[in-house]
């Protein structure tokens, strides 16, 4: 079994005990993002410590999308843990940080990975507009891009 499903699966089961202890979904997972053990670091092709040797400054399309998959795939996970939003925006800033950003909000990938990652998660059509009021309040350019990602990612 690789890495990657081994630590997720490590996480799910970690997230399920902190459950039963009475713990809430939101505060396990910002404890899960916090840890370097995190299963986001190995989900893109490089990671900007350069644990694996690559120079992530060398290629910034490369990057970019390593930031894309990452946020979306972090946004995959939290909306299927029920999790309430109000850590959301940090668990991203810290997938950007991994990733030499340092003001993700000022980055329309951003919002587009937000996108792509709420229609992986199965986000329905009515249910889309809630999370965009909740994730870009008064912000009608940013609620267009999470749009422009859920519909981009459709299928």
């Amino acid at each position: 079994m690789p890495l990657v499903f081994r630590l997720l699966a490590l996480a799910a089961a970690a997230v399920f005990v902190v459950a039963q202890a009475g713990c809430s979904i939101s505060d396990s997972i910002s404890a899960s993002v916090k840890s370097s053990s995190s299963p986001f670091k190995w989900s893109s092709a490089s990671s900007p410590d350069g644990e694996d040797g690559a120079d992530v400054e060398d290629s910034d399309d490369a990057g970019s999308s390593d930031f894309v998959s990452d946020v979306r795939d972090y946004t995959v996970t939290y909306v299927q843990t029920g999790a309430e939003l109000t850590a959301f925006g940090s668990g991203v800033g810290r997938v950007a940080e991994r990733h030499g950003i340092s003001n993700w909000e000022a980055e329309r990938d951003s919002y587009l990975a937000i996108g792509r990652g709420l229609r992986k998660a199965g986000v329905k059509p009515d249910e889309l507009e809630a999370y965009k009021a909740a994730l870009s309040p008064d912000d009608a350019l940013r609620a267009q891009e999470i749009q422009t990602g859920y519909d981009q990612a459709g299928g």
